[in-house]
């Protein structure tokens, strides 16, 4: 994943909107636009500061594919993001998936969700 991914997955699970963020990093909304759709990169203050405010490793903000765990609560923190990303694509590809269906499709797909979230209560 790059950074501009990484940083709008961030910034949307915390419900921050790139003014917001633009704000605490004392820059314009386009700086944060830009970064997202990879046409500029920040600073190293200002990568140091959104790992901070975001509490992840730098290391995964910058999308290595290796990353460094110094310790049990940052593994936990990087390995809860990685789910979440994983739970992120599974989602935007079974919507893909859904939105292929006949309206008939779709309605015998939420009847049999609804039937199981009943089973499972």
């Amino acid at each position: 994943m790059t950074f501009g991914e990484t940083l709008k997955r961030l910034r949307q699970r915390n419900n921050i909107s790139q003014d917001e963020l633009a704000q605490k990093l004392n820059v314009k909304q386009y700086v944060i636009s830009s970064w997202e759709i990879e046409r500029s990169e920040p600073n190293i203050e200002q990568i140091k500061f959104l790992s901070t405010y975001f509490n992840v490793p730098t290391d995964y903000l910058l999308g290595k594919d290796i990353i460094m765990i110094n310790d049990e609560k940052e593994f936990e923190i990087v390995t809860n993001h990685f789910r979440q990303d994983i739970n992120d694509d599974v989602i935007n590809e079974v919507i893909k998936l859904l939105e292929e269906l006949s309206e008939k499709d779709k309605n015998k797909i939420v009847k049999i969700i609804k039937d199981t979230i009943e089973l499972l209560k």
